[in-house]
């Protein structure tokens, strides 16, 4: 029992410290000191600094769209930071009720011991990317 119980210490002490990009194929950035993570497998965009973290629900994949852009990654991130310091969006989770909600157990991981935020976020117009279909 309490090598389980130290696996577990020893994989949230991981998620804090080394990416795991081969379980969310998410990429990885850091801007204005805020590290922001898109996890693919559950669609949701993870913003964290020191003592927060934020949760962008990416129902829609817009946002996934966009951040996956190099050209306007770095504007949909100074949007996002506008918002956490407008606190504009921000709806406090407790952790299992992130867990239960979001269903990405990395992102529990990788929040544990900060305050979680969820951040209702819609992408502007001037930033969506546009995907134009070929005939």
């Amino acid at each position: 029992m309490q090598s389980v119980i130290l696996a577990c210490l020893v994989v949230v002490a991981a998620a804090q410290i080394f990416p795991f990009n081969w379980w969310n194929g998410h990429e990885s950035d850091r801007h204005a000191g805020y590290t922001f993570e898109y996890h693919n497998r559950h669609h949701l965009l993870l913003v964290r600094d020191r003592r927060h973290c934020y949760i962008v629900e990416d129902t829609t994949m817009e946002v996934a769209e966009t951040y996956h852009n190099k050209e306007t990654r770095e504007s949909v991130e100074d949007d996002i930071i506008k918002h956490i310091k407008d606190n504009d969006g921000l709806h406090r989770e407790r952790p299992w009720e992130s867990v239960t909600h979001h269903h990405d157990p990395l992102a529990a991981a990788e929040c544990v011991g900060k305050a979680i935020y969820e951040l209702t976020y819609k992408l502007p117009a001037n930033l969506m990317v546009t995907t134009t279909a070929s005939a």
